[in-house]
């Protein structure tokens, strides 16, 4: 009975022996399994760490050259403002000269007009007096020609009553006078008037 028992507790020793030693290569496999994990994460953070140190030296470099680049256009800066205000001055001074411009052209306009409307009067006072004048023209070469006319008529008159006269008072040299001096009266006054025009 006593030998029974060693047994049943050897067999007993031994399953628990073995449930220890299954037991044990779990844990070990765990183990393994964790430090897989952990070499993993090792990697992942030295991974981590080198993309970190990449990205700030990234970072340093970009600010870098940005603080270059504002310094740089620091001076551009100033320059585009100097010409934004400078522009600003050269369009009111355009609109002043355009202003200025205008004033001269509507004032020039005006005298123009001005000029216009006299020179109109005076074509038409120069239409209007040509007009009388031609008129005054031919009625003083109506004239003339009823005074040579009228002349003519006295001149034969006289001639007709010297030639006819009983006591022939006249002699050829009076005569003579006479018919030249009403000659040269009437190409005198066709003078006079035919110049005065």
């Amino acid at each position: 009975m006593f030998f029974y028992s060693k047994e049943e507790c050897i067999i007993s020793i031994e399953a628990k022996l073995l449930q220890l030693q299954l037991a044990n290569e779990e844990l070990q496999s765990d183990m393994q399994a964790c430090r897989q994990k952990e070499a993993d994460m090792l990697d992942f953070t030295q991974k981590l760490t080198d993309t970190n140190v990449h990205l700030q030296s990234e970072f340093i470099a970009i600010q870098t050259k940005a603080n270059h680049l504002e310094s740089e256009q620091g001076p551009l800066h100033e320059r585009i403002n100097e010409l934004i205000s400078r522009v600003k001055i050269l369009e009111e001074d355009l609109m002043q000269e355009r202003k200025k411009r205008k004033e001269e052209c509507e004032i020039l306009a005006k005298h123009v007009a001005e000029q216009t409307k006299l020179a109109q009067n005076l074509a038409q006072k120069l239409e209007d007096s040509q007009g009388e004048n031609t008129l005054l023209k031919r009625k003083h070469q109506t004239s003339i020609k009823e005074l040579t006319r009228e002349l003519q008529q006295y001149h034969k008159k006289l001639e007709i009553f010297e030639t006819t006269s009983p006591s022939n008072s006249l002699d050829i040299a009076s005569r003579t006078g006479s018919n030249t001096s009403l000659a040269g009266l009437i190409l005198i006054i066709s003078h006079s008037i035919s110049h005065s025009y």
